[in-house]
């Protein structure tokens, strides 16, 4: 993953963990669930695959 997806991750689940969320941008995170996660789910298990 590269750093911008890794923050993003950890932006996502800080808002979520500790403001709430009532404080997230629905139409953002449906967006990054829909068209941003899918392809760094596939980028992770490839490289899974590749290590075992």
């Amino acid at each position: 993953m590269t750093e911008q997806e890794c923050a993003a991750i950890r932006t996502t689940r800080n808002i979520a963990a500790h403001a709430g969320y009532r404080d997230m941008n629905d139409d953002l995170f449906w967006l990054a669930v829909t068209q941003r996660l899918p392809g760094i789910l596939q980028r992770l298990s490839k490289a899974l695959d590749s290590v075992g």
